[in-house]
């Protein structure tokens, strides 16, 4: 029964059709605990031996759908809270009636004072289970645990599985997940360009979003579409982190993707290194260069807001584990860098 009341809430929107329909399916607060948000556009399945809902492994397809779910890293389980569709065949534009945001908001901000929030989207090269099982573990224990006290991450479980032979569909899945991932990015704008809420409640939070590996295509793919259909950008994140970069060094050019991204956030920085195995073999399938790779192409040319940094002379043995390219979560120099930016942040008031 349970299990059917909770597909009806997922099938029913909630109020009148919209370009966004919102479908809320539990408002809970979590006081205690250790919890983190992740948010999917893979389709749902019932588990017929069990009854419950899960979350399809190894398959991803543009669905026009996000599922936001609380992660109990304690218990290895999740709650799927909330849903939100896009019935329009383009980016969503309109205003969002009953948007999640405010809830997160009023949750963390609010109730745990918590105000920075880390929005990664991963690479290409894992299944559900390895994203919500493994990868979040590893973030929070590279990461979170080190600003937990005011800092969540925000996790795009968007891949699949990736195998070599399969790399155009790496791409295909890239753009399908662009198109899901501007729900959460048109949410999010809406939310914080909501003045009249604001005027009466503190706006001092702060995001951040990282992209790894084919993730930096995936927001490529998703601000061209954007641009094309002239949807003015909103500068919502203080810092953009590309790190393994599947994109193609040309990216930052005139109409490449990348060029307008100060109206987005306010600083950039490419990390790059010219041993990454699996950017080699990108750049025979692409027949072009990648960014985190070679770096972008031009450096000199890039406006002041982007640093570009060679992360090459203090890799270690144990990226080589993950053939050079996993360095996000296994290099503890660049993991001390980006907690001392995360920290200095803290110490500027504003």
């Amino acid at each position: 029964m349970k299990t059917l009341i909770r597909l009806f809430l997922l099938i029913v929107p909630l109020g009148l059709q919209a370009q966004i329909d919102t479908y809320w399916i539990d408002t809970t607060t979590h006081k205690f605990g250790d919890h983190s948000y992740f948010f999917t556009n893979r389709p749902l399945k019932v588990k017929s031996k069990k009854g419950i809902l899960e979350f399809k492994n190894k398959t991803n397809k543009k669905t026009d759908n996000l599922y936001f779910c609380l992660f109990d890293y304690a218990q290895d389980t999740f709650l799927i809270k909330y849903r939100a569709k896009n019935s329009s065949n383009n980016y969503p534009v309109e205003k969002v009636e009953n948007n999640i945001f405010y809830k997160i908001y009023d949750d963390l901000r609010i109730k745990k004072g918590i105000k920075k929030f880390s929005v990664v989207i991963p690479g290409y090269s894992h299944t559900f289970d390895d994203q919500i099982y493994k990868y979040m573990h590893r973030v929070k224990k590279t990461y979170a645990d080190s600003v937990k006290h005011n800092m969540v991450h925000l996790l795009y479980a968007w891949s699949d599985e990736w195998r070599p032979y399969r790399y155009h569909s790496a791409r295909t899945s890239a753009i399908r997940g662009a198109a899901d991932f501007a729900i959460f990015q048109h949410m999010l704008e809406d939310f914080l360009s909501d003045s009249v809420f604001f005027s009466t409640h503190p706006k001092d939070i702060t995001f951040y979003l990282t992209c790894s590996s084919m993730g930096n295509q995936l927001l490529k793919k998703y601000l061209i579409k954007r641009e094309k259909q002239d949807i003015p950008f909103t500068k919502v994140y203080k810092h953009i982190l590309f790190i393994g970069s599947d994109a193609s060094w040309g990216s930052f050019e005139e109409g490449k993707g990348f060029d307008h991204l100060n109206e987005l956030c306010d600083t950039v920085t490419v990390t790059w290194h010219d041993n990454d195995i699996p950017l080699k073999a990108s750049k025979s399938l692409n027949f072009r260069k990648r960014m985190g790779l070679y770096g972008p192409r031009k450096p000199e040319n890039l406006p002041g807001y982007i640093k570009v940094l060679d992360v090459g002379e203090f890799l270690v043995e144990e990226d080589k584990k993950g053939l050079w390219h996993d360095y996000l979560l296994t290099n503890p120099q660049l993991q001390q860098m980006i907690l001392n930016g995360i920290k200095e942040d803290e110490n500027v008031k504003p």
